[in-house]
């Protein structure tokens, strides 16, 4: 009997040990251990809640990152605090120094563009290349009113400061 005890403590305490190690994110540090893949799978055959599974899933959160309409970041940099802004949707306007793009949900950014700081990409229609990658490299003026792009810039962290975009990818889907 007194086996048959140390035996279910030892697994219990597997048990405890995987689950606290989930709830903690994975690939992350729980009592000085890193967590094991033997970790994880066990908490998943134990019955874990949904959420302790997506956190050990990566692949979650490039599926919702592929969903953003539109975003912004605040990282504490060397330079200071810096503002990202991201969004997806169709260029309402466009000149040679700004671009203004509409989300799905009506939410409008305009981004000042440089030529030195502004790169473009050009993804092709689908049915033309499926299986084009990244696109190819563009210029500003192959942006024009009515493409669907994904855009992502830069900007201080100050009032009315207008973000110049970094990067504009044209053909995206929504």
């Amino acid at each position: 009997m007194h086996k048959t005890v140390v035996i279910a403590a030892a697994g219990a305490a597997v048990l405890v040990g995987a689950g606290a190690a989930v709830a903690a994110g994975p690939g992350s540090v729980t009592s000085g251990r890193p967590v094991s893949g033997a970790a994880l799978a066990a908490v998943r055959a134990a019955g874990a809640p949904q959420s302790a599974k997506a956190a050990a899933r990566p692949r979650h959160w490039r599926h919702l990152l592929r969903r953003v309409e539109h975003a912004q970041v605040t990282t504490a940099g060397k330079q200071g605090t810096v503002v990202y802004n991201a969004i997806r949707g169709a260029v309402s306007a466009v000149s040679p120094t700004s671009l203004t793009v509409r989300a799905a949900d009506s939410f409008r950014q305009t981004f000042a563009l440089s030529s030195s700081a502004t790169r473009v990409r050009i993804r092709p229609a689908e049915a033309a290349a499926p299986n084009a990658g990244k696109g190819k490299p563009g210029s500003l003026s192959d942006i024009h009113v009515g493409d669907e792009v994904f855009v992502l810039g830069r900007s201080a962290d100050r009032p009315g400061a207008v973000p110049t975009a970094q990067i504009v990818v044209v053909g995206v889907k929504r």
